[in-house]
């Protein structure tokens, strides 16, 4: 059944996965119609150019860059063009890019089926497990698994476990990653489990100089953690360092630096080196809490003729949720590889989703040699696109039904949910802009749809990038142009 059996380093357990449906958004109720697309040479307003212009007019700003594109679907116009046409690092408002291409490419009914395959007629019996690309796979999902399959495999025998990866072509980063973003970054695999990532809780100790506690959040033997941080004195800002090493036992990691004594706790998310050999520990676990004997782990290739003993599905509404709300670097980049494999049937990688998207945005409509597209996710900093051609996606999306619904549900809602839950609270923008964020070193941009005062619908797109200092006043700039726009009327525009 299997083919090219190498070992993988033994330690931890695993689970099953829902299909969860994510409900369509009802629309804005607004008549739609097929007007000419957003452009940056449309008429603009001096009264709303001037307040945003005194927006962006503080110091910070000047040896920076600013692009942005404010349009009315309601009307079929632009009201703000500031650099629109300029190619910018988007961060994760490439993540909608890639959530357009799925629009465009996948079936809504598409899922994520990660099949299990028993086989004890060989001489040393073998459970499979094919990867999907479900990057929501978690501990309890993996038990869950272990749970199904322990009701159909002999528990006198040992079983080796085995993970087929084959559905990627095993590059583990995207185009143009940085060096410096590992072991922060999660890695890319087929079969994940949480997010291919530990989380690491510091907390201070009792004094200055006492060493901190550090522990994961949710324990494995896959994971072993060193802890070298120390207690600060109250008031200095954190300085926590993780490094990675790897050998056959698993992952070590050691954290160093320190946590300021008046700090409540501090947490880190770090990427594991082997998520399929994480995804065994967990299984392991879990078949032995069932009195599950487990032998080796390897990698191996599924028998593409024998039909699985168990399938775990999640739909792909679900991955493009997590994806959009939480901006999950890990959903971003399974799905890029499962568009490319749609489009060129071959194993899922970083050049077939290029391929990818550039055919789906084609079709939409969009002008593919105004941006570049490196990875799913944003985290490259190789992709570009301007304002004008956020918001000309916006747009396509906005005319097409349901994929309308489906996108404005999975936005994060300002001062509600996902990333803007703590951003334009208490202001008339809370509840009403719905936006994707992203951000790089030097890179803030934000990007979506807002309600006017007096029920005008706008599509923008603000992207900011090479400023010196952190992107806080760059996001506060942001967010009050959405505030600006929820609380005006078409005559403050004039």
């Amino acid at each position: 059944m299997l083919i090219n059996l190498i070992p993988i380093a033994r330690r931890a357990p695993l689970f099953p996965i829902l299909v969860i449906l994510i409900a369509g958004c009802a629309s804005t109720g607004e008549q739609r119609n097929t007007a000419s697309p957003a452009s940056s040479g449309a008429t603009l307003y001096p009264r709303l150019a001037n307040r945003i212009d005194h927006l962006l007019a503080d110091t910070l700003f000047p040896p920076s860059n600013a692009g942005i594109m404010i349009y009315s679907l309601t009307n079929r116009e632009a009201l703000y063009s500031r650099n629109a046409e300029l190619l910018f690092a988007p961060g994760s408002n490439q993540k909608l890019v890639t959530a357009a291409a799925a629009f465009e490419l996948l079936d809504r009914e598409y899922t994520f089926a990660t099949e299990v395959f028993v086989d004890s007629s060989l001489a040393e019996p073998q459970i499979v497990i094919r990867g999907s690309g479900d990057p929501l796979i978690d501990t309890d999902d993996i038990d869950s698994i272990a749970g199904a399959i322990a009701g159909i495999v002999r528990r006198t025998i040992p079983w080796n476990l085995v993970a087929d990866i084959s559905l990627f072509d095993g590059a583990t980063k995207g185009k143009g990653w940085m060096w410096d973003d590992d072991p922060y970054e999660a890695p890319i695999s087929p079969l994940s489990a949480n997010g291919n990532s530990i989380e690491i809780v510091v907390e201070p100790g009792q004094g200055e100089g006492d060493p901190a506690r550090a522990t994961m959040r949710e324990p494995t033997e896959f994971v072993l953690l060193e802890n070298l941080v120390t207690t600060s004195q109250r008031g200095k800002k954190d300085s926590l360092v993780v490094e990675r090493s790897a050998d056959d036992a698993g992952d070590r990691f050691q954290i160093s630096g320190s946590i300021a004594l008046d700090k409540k706790s501090s947490t880190t998310m770090v990427g594991v080196s082997s998520p399929e050999a994480y995804w065994l520990s967990l299984f392991s676990r879990s078949l032995a809490d069932r009195g599950i004997v487990v032998g080796s782990w390897q990698f191996g290739t599924a028998d593409n003729n024998a039909d699985p003993s168990f399938t775990y599905e999640r739909n792909i509404d679900s991955v493009l949720y997590e994806m959009m709300k939480e901006s999950d670097n890990l959903c971003a980049e399974n799905v890029f590889r499962i568009l490319g494999i749609s489009v060129t049937g071959e194993a899922g990688s970083n050049e077939d989703g290029i391929l990818a998207v550039e055919t789906a945005l084609a079709r939409l409509g969009i002008d593919t040699a105004k941006l570049v597209t490196a990875d799913g996710s944003g985290v490259s900093r190789y992709n570009l696109l301007s304002a004008t051609t956020l918001v000309r996606i916006l747009e396509v999306l906005y005319d097409r039904q349901p994929d309308f619904d489906r996108l404005f549900a999975t936005l994060p809602i300002a001062g509600v949910d996902g990333t803007l839950s703590t951003r334009m609270k208490g202001t008339p923008a809370q509840g009403n802009l719905r936006g994707k964020t992203g951000t790089l070193r030097g890179a803030s941009s934000l990007a979506g749809y807002v309600t006017t005062a007096d029920g005008e619908f706008l599509a923008f797109s603000i992207l900011m990038q090479n400023y010196p200092t952190g992107p806080k006043n760059y996001r506060a700039a942001q967010d009050s142009i959405g505030v600006l726009l929820s609380r005006s009327r078409r005559n403050d525009f004039r």
